[in-house]
């Protein structure tokens, strides 16, 4: 049920979520030359923006996603 959720949730916005994961390489390069020190401020970074872009599509499917719950 979960997957199904998600699926949903991310069906018009794949290529937005890929285009946000590429953007992060150069930090991960960089942290990565930095002995992995980097990756102590990189990490959070990177799960607060995860974080942000699925409330931001929660917002947007909010009204799909409670028509499917009344569907089960």
């Amino acid at each position: 049920e979960a997957i199904t959720i998600s699926k949903i949730m991310t069906h018009q916005d794949k290529f937005n979520i890929f285009i946000l994961n590429f953007s992060f390489i150069g930090w991960d390069l960089l942290s990565g030359l930095l002995l992995g020190l980097g990756f102590i401020i990189l990490n959070p970074y990177k799960e607060s923006t995860y974080a942000n872009l699925y409330l931001t599509v929660k917002e947007n499917k909010k009204n799909l996603l409670e028509d499917l719950k009344n569907l089960v």
